[in-house]
């Protein structure tokens, strides 16, 4: 009979995720064995660690439980403690960061098993061999101090991982050099600054730049970052910091302006005329000052306008109107009168028409006024159109036709270069010429098989893509047909006579017809139909 039970403590550590055996033994009140007992194991936390039917112990996450053996209403038990998978090695990523003074970077530090299983949640300590260059936080971020190098340990169960840091002062994205022109006196100087900005705009002090000046005989430099006048002339100021570069024009000039006299003035224009201005630019003792920027502005754009380089355009009647025109702050003044324009004409004239024995012409004018005009030029070689506003008249002719007979097909001819812009002066007049080429040709009818008598009407017709004619069926002539220059086809019908129907063929056949004025032969041959 069993008095009690023992059950046998691991022989080793117990690991979660792992297995080991246990033993149990039953004696009698006497302390001898029992031999060929069953035992029922069981355990107090299966979240710790579970037990088989044959006592094999599995492990399941670290803690203390009670494994429990039974037998005959005796049991035995064992406290066992179940370990965490212990760290075999620890990784540090990334290896050799690079972080930029005043910002962080985020470090990775994975722990494993034995096997190269990662290990979650364990602590971790981390610790910079140097924390006036890095420093490093709870959250595992390097922090860049200042620049230089140092070493971030990580360290879990007495395994470690190292990186190698390096801080890098914030590089400068962009350099600014303002004002961005200068213009100095010779003698004189002027100061400049040099702003360095990191990618996100911050201003980036102590950072050590290079100003050059592209001629020295222009203007110089000092170590205050002053620009120094030398002679008249431009220059080009760079400022340069870590591979980035500013530029400002300098532009040194001998003394400042003190008038500005405007000629001529006053003066009268036409609408659509211009005039040249000049600018006479003075220094305090009344010598006159060349070479210096001058800037031309109207009192009024809708009636005078002005170039940069002081050329003035009558817009429209009215005045007088003050033109100024201003150099380092200086003004001077002309005034501007605008008269209306005098009415023009155009003389249109043109080519006859060749093979003509009917014509007719119509100009149509689409004027500067928004105004649509037509004149019939009708037979006439030329056309004098007059009364005209001045300015630019879009010249189109239109109806242009002849034909060679009253028999023949109508040839259609088209003006060349037309719809065309000729300009009208003010109170004169313009010429325009027109010469024409054929636009159209003719298709001829070579017929054979239509019965002696037979006088028509002839179903035949030549089709293109814009429209048709009909051929004109003589017995003194072969039928001909006009047609557009290009791509036609001719088409053919049965007719009847005497009783019988006689058949095309072919009843329908492409021809390209020529812009010319003799025919395109096609054949055609009527059958009588039995």
């Amino acid at each position: 009979m069993v008095a009690t039970v023992e059950v046998g403590a691991p022989s080793g550590p117990v690991i979660a995720g792992q297995t080991m055996q246990l033993s149990a033994v039953a004696r009698n009140a006497a302390g001898g064995t029992v031999a060929g007992k069953t035992f029922t194991w069981t355990s107090s936390s299966d979240a710790v660690a579970t037990v088989g039917a044959g006592g094999m112990l599995s492990g399941v996450s670290p803690g203390t439980v009670n494994v429990t053996a039974s037998a005959d209403g005796r049991s035995g038990t064992v406290a066992v403690t179940v370990f965490p998978v212990p760290v075999a090695s620890l990784t540090l990523e990334p290896g050799s960061p690079q972080v930029e003074v005043g910002k962080s970077v985020q470090l990775t530090v994975t722990a494993r098993d034995a096997a190269g299983n990662v290990l979650a949640r364990r602590p971790v300590t981390l610790t910079s061999s140097n924390a006036a260059v890095a420093t490093v936080n709870a959250a595992m971020q390097v922090q860049g101090v200042s620049p230089g190098t140092s070493t971030i340990t990580a360290t879990a169960e007495g395994r470690t991982a190292t990186a190698t840091v390096t801080v890098i002062l914030v590089p400068i994205a962009s350099l600014t050099l303002e004002p961005g022109s200068v213009q100095v006196e010779v003698g004189k100087s002027a100061q400049l600054t040099v702003t360095a900005r990191d990618a996100a705009g911050n201003a980036l002090a102590g950072r050590p730049v290079t100003l050059i000046s592209s001629n020295a005989a222009v203007a110089t430099l000092n170590a205050a970052q002053q620009v120094q006048g030398v002679s008249p002339g431009n220059g080009m100021i760079t400022a340069t910091a870590e591979g980035k570069a500013a530029m400002t024009v300098v532009t040194v000039v001998p003394v400042p302006v003190a008038s500005v006299t405007v000629t001529p003035t006053p003066v009268s224009l036409e609408v659509g005329a211009t005039q040249q201005l000049a600018a006479v630019l003075r220094d305090a003792d009344g010598n006159v000052l060349t070479g210096r920027p001058v800037i031309w502005t109207s009192g009024s754009a809708a009636f005078v306008q002005v170039s940069a380089a002081g050329v003035v355009t009558g817009i429209a009647s009215g005045g007088p109107i003050t033109i100024s025109a201003t150099a380092e702050g200086k003004t001077g003044t002309a005034q501007v009168t605008v008269a209306p324009q005098k009415p023009g004409s155009i003389l249109v004239t043109r080519d006859e028409v060749p093979h003509s024995s009917l014509s007719n012409a119509v100009i149509r004018l689409a004027g500067p006024d928004g105004l649509l005009r037509e004149r019939q030029m009708g037979t006439a070689l030329s056309l004098l159109i007059d009364q005209l506003p001045a300015g630019p008249h879009r010249v189109t002719m239109l109806g242009v036709g002849s034909r060679p007979d009253p028999d023949g097909p109508t040839f259609t001819y088209r003006a060349l270069n037309n719809d065309r812009v000729v300009t009208v002066p003010s109170g004169g007049q313009a010429t325009t010429h027109f010469a024409f080429e054929l636009a159209s040709g003719a298709v001829a009818l070579k017929l054979s098989g239509v019965p002696a008598g037979y006088d028509g009407p002839l179903q035949c017709g030549v089709y293109w893509a814009q429209g048709a004619s009909s051929f004109a069926y003589t017995t003194s002539a072969g039928p001909t047909a006009a047609a557009a220059a290009g791509l036609a086809e001719v088409r053919c019908s049965t007719f009847g006579f005497d009783g019988n129907l006689y058949d095309p063929s072919p009843q329908a056949q492409a021809v390209t017809v020529p812009a010319s004025t003799t025919p395109v032969t096609v054949s055609v041959t009527y059958t009588r139909r039995p």
